[in-house]
């Protein structure tokens, strides 16, 4: 013999049951959220100030009414929000539109991310662009080759007065270019990984802060450690440069073309992301402006609308005929 399922007993137990349908309580005629329990009132009082209804049976009319218009304004805002979300959800994804593009070096994607993250695009060891790529030019119209400090000032005049402002206990201006290119060097190893623009804000953060460790700092910090993190992955390595600021012997012509080809991967990257951003913003601009809801979920969102608006509109039209009934009464 089977054993039909029986509900709840207790009252307790049938109140949560008459709630398992509710979702959203868009189709309920009661009004359950905080927001609409104020859009209601207001509109209610509104309502009341203005028609001045007399007798129970207007009043009710009234009541309708505003819950309709609370009903409705829940379902504007419940859209407004799902499709900020969905903007949301474009732009937390943008950065992985730049790794499908393979075909890019990874430190041209890397500077790519930096630059919509950011808004700009920050250069390692205070480069500014200009400045990097005249000493590129500077390099590249070079043919001799360098011995001594003295040559790199004589030769490479821009390079040299570059050397020459970076703040440094180090004098001797192949130490600072020896620092400088182990700087480049590990911002082209990262890569994808690019951060020198969050690794510039994290240090402006503490200096605006006098070293106190402010919630942007932190965030910004957290972000930056989370870019190092992977870094290290994809490496293997601790991540960790360590630069002798100390004497050290002129470099050799061929460590000298290495630090120069650096300066040289630095700028193409640069260049190509320069080229690149206005492209990528377009076409996630225009992405962005195809978003649309689902269309199961807008046509119910639409479904609901219809079904109050027209209720709306009843529950309106009925009340004027209350008003019209009660003139007439009175006249």
């Amino acid at each position: 013999m089977a054993v039909s399922k029986r509900g709840p007993n207790t009252p307790s137990g049938k109140e949560k049951s008459s709630k398992n349908a509710v979702s959203h309580g868009l189709r309920s005629t009661q009004i359950v959220t905080p927001n609409e329990v104020v859009v209601y009132d207001n509109f209610l009082n509104e309502l009341i100030d203005f028609y001045k209804p007399e007798g129970p049976i207007e009043r009710l009319q009234l009541e309708r009414i505003a819950t309709c218009k609370a009903k409705l304004k829940s379902l504007y805002d419940l859209e407004q929000a799902k499709q900020e979300l969905l903007l949301q959800e474009h732009d937390a994804s943008s950065i992985k539109y730049i790794d499908k593009m393979t075909h890019l070096d990874p430190l041209v994607r890397g500077m790519l991310k930096e630059s919509l993250m950011l808004k700009e695009l920050v250069l390692p060891c205070d480069l500014s662009a200009e400045l990097l790529a005249e000493i590129v030019s500077e390099i590249d119209k070079f043919n001799g080759e360098l011995s001594s400090d003295k040559d790199v000032k004589k030769h490479l005049p821009v390079l040299a007065a570059y050397l020459d402002a970076i703040k440094s206990d180090a004098t001797e201006l192949h130490v600072r270019l020896m620092a400088v290119y182990e700087k480049l060097k590990r911002a082209i190893e990262d890569g994808e990984d690019y951060s020198e623009g969050l690794k510039a804000l994290v240090s402006n953060q503490s200096q605006d802060s006098h070293s106190r460790a402010t919630p942007e700092a932190l965030a910004l910090e957290r972000e930056l450690d989370q870019y190092q993190e992977q870094a290290r992955k994809r490496r293997g390595d601790k991540f960790t440069v360590q630069i002798n600021m100390g004497l050290g012997k002129f470099p050799d012509q061929a460590k000298l073309k290495l630090i120069f080809a650096s300066f040289r991967s630095i700028l193409r990257a640069y260049q190509s992301s320069h080229q690149l951003i206005g492209e990528v913003q377009s076409s996630l601009a225009l992405h962005k402006r195809t978003l649309t809801l689902p269309a199961e979920e807008a046509d119910l969102l639409m479904r609901y609308q219809t079904s109050w608006e027209r209720r709306l509109s009843t529950l309106i039209g009925e009340f004027m005929q209350l008003q019209r009934v009660r003139v007439l009464r009175n006249s």
